[in-house]
């Protein structure tokens, strides 16, 4: 009888590993929004419930504490690993755009607009299109309902969002 526990030991033990190797590669070397990541604690979970279940409720925490004091351990030196590989460097941005090279936020051109009046193209609900000169922008306004055609005035600009009031 002693010989099919084991087995049994073994199979929850594969079970976990399998699972957390499921898991590491959802996390680190293949993204698939989760059917991988989510088999893989499936299999962690099924293996845990197995040990749990043939030995006992006091085996299956102390797996589970195995499992995690492995399990985070090696996530943390992935995270720190992954940027340092040729794979992980060429998922990270290195490089920095500076205004002194040209670069300009879409709110810089958007600070222009401060204080000009426009036409209400869509109704503003409190979101809506108005046209100042020839351009269209989408605006926010402070919560009040202003209908199409009417005429309001930007009278903040936060980074991309336009907000207006009825003039």
């Amino acid at each position: 009888m002693k010989g099919a526990s084991t087995r049994m030991i073994i199979e929850a033990i594969i079970l976990i590993a399998i699972g957390f190797i499921l898991i590491f590669i959802e996390i680190f070397i293949l993204p698939s929004f989760g059917p991988i990541g989510i088999l893989g604690g499936v299999m962690m979970i099924g293996g845990l419930i197995l040990a749990g279940y043939k030995e006992g409720f006091q085996t299956a925490i102390i797996y589970a504490g195995i499992t995690f004091g492995i399990f985070l351990p090696l996530c943390a030196l992935a995270f720190w690993l992954m940027p340092r590989t040729k794979m992980g460097g060429s998922l990270i941005l290195k490089t920095t755009i500076h205004k002194d090279e040209g670069f300009k936020s879409g709110s810089e051109d958007l600070d222009k607009l401060l204080g000009m009046k426009g036409i209400v193209v869509t109704p503003l609900r409190p979101a809506g299109i108005i046209k100042v000169g020839n351009d269209k922008f989408d605006v926010i306004t402070q919560g009040e309902f202003v209908s199409k055609g009417g005429e309001v005035e930007v009278i903040k600009v936060e980074g991309n969002k336009i907000i207006v009031r009825k003039i």
